[in-house]
């Protein structure tokens, strides 16, 4: 009798504490969604129009040259995202330090991705078009360096004025791709779209987490960001490359009207993705805040979301993949419809795989990162070695998802300390909430 109050006033003391962490997320979500929403349909709306408009032959160029540049992605941020997030979340440093020194490491990496593209672009491209299409769209890296006020608001968690603000920057570059449509401007142009939006983007940045924040570098914050970074370099170098090796690969092997079949695919293959991004930027810095023993459990929940939205997502797309080819793009495109039916499947495994490494790096595991993405790079390599010349935009999509599938899920069973990932991301793919409570 003596302790049963204090019983159920620690049962409610969990409902409660329960109840405002779900409504920390919602809130901090809705901004979220809106922005990402906002931008994915407008982005899909507006990048239609320009595939109508190029053609599955140029559309195919564009993307290839997009797919080339992106490799050195993870050079020009140094792998600093999520430890940039993490680090603030601590509090340990300063944060003007943190933001300081994270914001000149990375304009360096993104001056040496810049550069490498080039040489890489003017030593395997014959054709000098196709090299100044990749440069123009590298310069990118730049503008993409400078977005660490974004990580402050992440932090945070001032979902409504990063949403403000990416769906601004989000409008100037939408515009400036229809006034790009409208007066027919030449390819190289619409390579740069990617400049004008991220340049937007950093002004409007900089002025709401930069105007009251003394940043500074210090050598000591830079030598411990790149301890954590430095193999999410490497894995984001090797994630970079097998996600883009398809398109380089499919356009080295066969013509660029077949690479713009795969790219109408995967334009839309990916317009349900701001989901899991968005749910996984508000929810983990949430979860890392409960008690160790707690934080695996909250995870499993996070996947199970993930995982059942986007079985869910990838069936009504696959049912009804022909029509939407048809009405969006055309019948010019209409070789993307079987291709679509594949690769969004592969939307479910990395939606997982990114939860899944976010909490590696919260986990501080970040090797592990690295030889999931090197497994899946072999495998995807060698997969489309074998398929794309039998089945070309189809084989490509296989091998995508197959090397996925090898990287977010089953390459948790090679090392003990991720066994654990392994288990959660099968029991969410299984849909293991809908089962296990039959069962009981």
């Amino acid at each position: 009798m003596h302790y049963r109050p204090r019983r159920v006033e620690t049962v409610q003391s969990h409902h409660l504490r329960d109840s405002g962490t779900v409504l920390t997320i919602i809130k901090r979500a809705v901004w979220l969604f809106a922005d990402r929403a906002l931008r994915l349909a407008g982005g899909l709306l507006v990048g239609v129009a320009v595939a109508r408009h190029l053609g599955p032959p140029s559309f195919g160029l564009l993307n290839y040259a997009a797919a080339f540049a992106g490799i050195l992605g993870s050079l020009a941020t140094l792998g600093l995202d999520g430890v940039i997030v993490k680090e603030l979340v601590a509090g340990n440093k300063q944060p003007g330090s943190i933001l300081g020194t994270s914001l000149a490491l990375r304009v360096c990496g993104a001056l040496l991705a810049v550069l490498i593209t080039f040489v890489a672009a003017a030593a395997s491209h014959v054709d000098p078009s196709v090299t100044a299409l990749i440069f123009v769209t590298s310069l990118s890296y730049l503008a993409q360096a400078l977005i660490v006020g974004e990580f402050k608001l992440q932090a945070e968690g001032e979902s409504r004025a990063s949403a403000s603000i990416q769906i601004a920057a989000f409008l100037m570059s939408a515009a400036f791709r229809i006034g790009l449509i409208l007066f027919e401007a030449p390819l190289w142009c619409f390579a740069a779209t990617g400049i004008v939006e991220t340049t937007a983007a950093v002004t409007l940045l900089f002025c709401v987490a930069g105007k009251d924040q003394a940043w500074a570098f210090e050598w000591r914050v830079a030598k411990d960001l790149l301890s954590q970074s430095w193999p999410l370099i490497l894995s984001g170098f090797v994630y970079s490359l097998y996600l883009r090796v398809d398109q380089i690969m499919l356009g080295w092997m066969l013509e660029d009207r077949v690479v713009g079949y795969y790219a109408a695919a995967v334009r839309v293959a990916e317009t349900w993705s701001f989901v899991p991004i968005v749910v996984v930027t508000v929810a983990m810095p949430v979860i890392h805040r409960w008690p160790v023993e707690e934080q695996m459990g909250r995870f499993q929940r996070l996947l199970d979301i993930l995982a059942a939205v986007g079985i869910m997502s990838s069936l009504t797309t696959s049912l009804l993949s022909e029509g939407i080819v048809l009405l969006l793009f055309g019948a010019e495109f209409l070789q993307a419809a079987p291709v679509l039916v594949i690769l969004v499947w592969g939307s479910v495994l990395t939606s997982v795989g990114y939860a899944s490494g976010r909490w590696l790096i919260f986990q501080r595991k970040t090797e592990s990162i690295l030889a999931r993405n090197v497994l899946g790079l072999v495998f995807n390599i060698a997969l489309n070695a074998m398929l794309i010349r039998s089945f070309g935009a189809t084989g490509v999509a296989l091998a995508t998802v197959g090397s996925l599938l090898v990287a977010n899920v089953l390459s948790y069973a090679v090392t003990r300390d991720t066994n654990g990932l392994l288990r959660a991301n099968l029991k969410a793919l299984s849909l293991h909430f809908l089962w296990s409570r039959s069962t009981k």
